[in-house]
């Protein structure tokens, strides 16, 4: 039976502990081999959005009235809202949130009206629902 004496344990649990300090450092730092994309998005996007243009993601007229939530469950930071667990809300449409979506498409598909749309695919009868967006969460200053 092979026996780890003392010695090489300490050496193998500095090893590792170096390992991980390297690790945390460079997470701290922001390397970016270290970081997530979810991360290094979120970091690019600004705290307000100054116009229109901030939102990645627009929900737009035809959702007006349906409020269907199956972009809510699909969406993986949870920028839409109002949700199943909001307090009930006068508005008639979902808002997506311009500074917390990570622009990942997911919500897309699943919305039975076809109702979102990425920004410089919004229809210009439809272009103000990017700022309607923007005004919900208070991320748009005139």
């Amino acid at each position: 039976m092979n026996r780890i004496t003392r010695r090489s344990f300490i050496l193998l649990l500095s090893r590792y502990l170096i390992g991980i300090a390297v690790a945390f450092i460079a997470l701290v730092l922001g390397f970016p081999a270290f970081r997530s994309k979810l991360t290094r998005k979120k970091r690019l996007l600004p705290q307000t959005a100054p116009s229109e243009n901030a939102a990645i993601y627009v929900i737009a007229e035809p959702c007006i009235g349906t409020k269907d939530r199956a972009c809510v469950d699909a969406c993986p930071v949870n920028c839409i809202h109002p949700t199943k667990d909001d307090p009930p809300s006068s508005t008639d449409q979902l808002f997506i949130d311009p500074v917390e979506c990570i622009s990942c498409g997911a919500c897309v598909p699943v919305c039975p009206v076809s109702a979102i749309f990425a920004l410089d695919d919004l229809p210009q009868k439809w272009k103000a629902y990017a700022k309607k967006n923007a005004k919900y969460y208070g991320r748009y200053k005139d």
